[in-house]
């Protein structure tokens, strides 16, 4: 509910919420444009719909790992041109901020692009559906690697 604010009246509610929860009136009200997603399941209650979105971790601007968004809903994958695509997208954001360990969440419009919906550092963030241990495998590889190169 607080996640969707369709209008000014919308907005007054969800800024009464954020000043008085201990936890939200710590954090900045951020309002941006809504951009619907390609819908990949009815979520009952008063929830975001699940769209097709992943979360992409980036190791000092290299890929090293990615896993869909929604756990709450039957699994879902993107396809080898749409994971180019999506990696692509992520990739500018990765190579354009000076983050160690960034995470780049990622999702399909209705209309087919791919857009940016947040952006973390990865040391912030939960690990979305890439196994853990994979993950820090490929950072490894991703910071030996870099060693190699810079020595």
């Amino acid at each position: 509910r607080l996640s969707i604010i369709e209008n000014a009246e919308d907005y007054e509610v969800a800024k009464q919420v954020y000043l008085k929860d201990p936890v939200l009136r710590q954090q900045q009200l951020v309002c941006r444009e809504f951009v619907p997603l390609r819908k990949v399941a009815d979520v009952k209650g008063d929830f975001i719909p699940a769209s097709f979105e992943f979360r992409t971790f980036w190791w000092r601007g290299q890929f090293v790992g990615s896993g869909r968004y929604w756990m709450n809903v039957p699994a879902y994958n993107w396809n080898e041109n749409e994971k180019t695509d999506a990696i692509n997208v992520a990739k500018q954001v990765a190579m354009a901020l000076p983050v160690p360990f960034l995470v780049v969440d990622i999702g399909q419009g209705t209309d087919g692009q791919w857009i940016v919906i947040e952006v973390n550092d990865g040391q912030d963030c939960g690990y979305a559906d890439m196994n853990p241990l994979q993950l820090w495998k490929n950072i490894i590889d991703a910071e030996r690697n870099h060693i190699n190169s810079v020595t």
